[in-house]
């Protein structure tokens, strides 16, 4: 019975030793994941995540550690990419490992966020959001809305030049106003519109939880089974309060459309057109229509209202900082345009200029920097490195548009970047900003063309210069929006002539 014992007792310990040799023969014979900054033991590098200007640091860092860096915080690993190289490896030729979303515990648990189609790792359900989009989107479908983002932008120049203040006020409500009428067909009856003031708070909302880092529940899962009354557990209280505020503004406006296409007098719109067309996904019940245009309205308004508004404040820093850049486009308007008539989207082809500065306002200024993260599916290997299931993948955009050897003077706003030699032919490129792989931004038509109707109308309208605050520079905020603090500037008319002529335009 003894040696019956030994011998068992000896074939466990041999059978053990051999599974733990091979796990670790494993370990240490995978390839390793890409390089980044040593950090501590258990805690990898959580106290050197930046906390402001992420994006400027892991540029920094790139310049060490190469197109693929990885950083490790409580044992889960981040790898940053940092060329288009790495980024074209990884998430487009990788696109159906790296399509998935890392699940944030407060955006997407407590807060309900985890059916938007910007942050679901559901497979299923993101491809049935991008064929909506695919439906709803495409550049000859936008071509369709032309009209109201010319009408819009218009009033948001008629709004700079008749005296406000704040330019970003002045063009909030029109860039509302572009998103809510294209989406459920509401037009924005004013600054204090009921549908702005919640959609804004929405916005912040969603700006508060994507940044990592931000909760630490997010790091600490288990904390969300803390009772609301134990001291840190604030967030749930605000997770339920925000969870309600974005529940309201989904439901709300998506049965105001319901009711509207009852009565017969609902505009068309991405909710209308979709919900009366409910054979445009095969199998696929209504009700879960309903469910998926409720989502993926709501992301289209946060997705597009807040990012267009962003880098309009771009362009107009921009211009702020590079005059001669403005007088070109300038020339470029009057020659084409001139002062008899307003410019409309169909002269896009006549002015390439304008259009190149689209392209470059995304590349000087993206505003998402570090873009929204994906993560693996599933195992994966490129360029020698281990990419594990699970992992976080961020793409440094910033770091993508400031590589000075492929965009030279990377800091300077140079529209002729995307410009054949004799200035005729827009080249393509500058869609950064728009993400990558399935990932990519399904509204990016809607946006630029937004962004052109605001640049050839203020461009034709406008004269600008520093306010008597400007030395020069200007401040930017630090969240995951990247956006001027302030924009010292002062708008005046062109003429009395261009500002009878916007109002003319609107009364129509």
């Amino acid at each position: 019975m003894f040696l019956v014992s030994l011998v068992l007792g000896a074939g466990t310990i041999a059978v053990f030793l051999l599974i733990s040799y091979n796990s670790i023969h494993r370990v240490l014979s995978s390839p390793p994941v890409p390089p980044g900054p040593p950090g501590l033991p258990v805690l990898g590098n959580l106290f050197q995540l930046p906390k402001a200007n992420s994006h400027l640091i892991f540029a920094e860092w790139s310049r060490r550690y190469g197109d693929m860096m990885t950083l490790t915080v409580l044992g889960k690993p981040i790898i940053v990419l940092n060329s288009a190289r790495a980024v074209t490896e990884v998430l487009e030729k990788g696109a159906s490992a790296s399509a998935g979303r890392p699940q944030l515990v407060m955006a997407h648990e407590l807060v309900g966020l985890g059916k938007l189609p910007t942050l679901t790792s559901d497979v299923s359900m993101h491809r049935k959001y991008r064929r909506l989009y695919a439906r709803a989107l495409n550049s000859t479908a936008c071509q369709n809305y032309w009209d109201i983002q010319l009408r819009e932008m218009r009033r948001g120049v008629l709004q700079l030049l008749e005296g406000r203040e704040d330019p970003v006020e002045a063009i909030m409500q029109s860039v509302g106003s572009i998103i809510s009428e294209v989406v459920y067909g509401h037009r924005l009856t004013g600054p204090d519109d009921e549908f702005l003031v919640t959609a804004r708070k929405v916005l912040l909302i969603f700006e508060r939880v994507i940044r990592p880092g931000a909760f630490i529940v997010d790091t600490l899962p288990f904390l969300k089974h803390l009772p609301d009354w134990f001291p840190g557990a604030s967030f749930k209280i605000t997770a339920r309060q925000w969870r309600e505020t974005a529940d309201e503004l989904r439901q709300t406006h998506l049965q105001k459309v319901q009711r509207e296409m009852e009565a017969g007098t609902a505009q068309p719109c991405y909710v209308s057109n979709i919900l009366s067309r409910p054979q445009i996904l095969e199998h696929v019940g209504f009700d879960e229509l309903v469910e998926l245009v409720k989502y993926s309205a709501g992301t289209l308004y946060g997705a597009g209202a807040d990012t267009t508004l962003a880098t309009l404040e771009n362009f107009l820093v921009a211009m702020l900082l590079f005059p001669k850049v403005w007088e070109r486009g300038r020339e470029e308007i009057e020659r084409v345009i001139g002062q008899e008539r307003l410019p409309k989207m169909q002269d896009r082809a006549m002015l390439p200029y304008c259009q190149a500065m689209v392209q470059e306002i995304l590349r000087w200024r993206p505003v998402v920097p570090l873009g929204i993260p994906h993560a693996m599916l599933e195992d994966g290997l490129y360029s020698g490195y281990r990419f594990p299931r699970g992992t976080t993948v961020i793409a440094s955009i910033w770091s993508m548009t400031h590589n000075s050897k492929i965009y030279p003077h990377p800091e300077e706003f140079r529209p002729e970047r995307f410009l054949s030699d004799d200035g005729t032919r827009v080249l393509d490129g500058g869609r950064e900003a728009f993400g990558f792989g399935r990932r990519v931004c399904p509204g990016q038509h809607l946006a630029e063309a937004s962004v052109f109707a605001f640049i050839i109308t203020f461009l034709w309208g406008a004269n600008m210069t520093g306010s008597s605050s400007f030395d020069g520079t200007v401040i930017y905020e630090t969240g995951a929006v990247n956006r001027p603090k302030e924009i010292p500037c002062q708008i005046q008319v062109r003429s009395e002539q261009c500002l009878d002529m916007l109002q003319a335009s609107l009364s129509n």
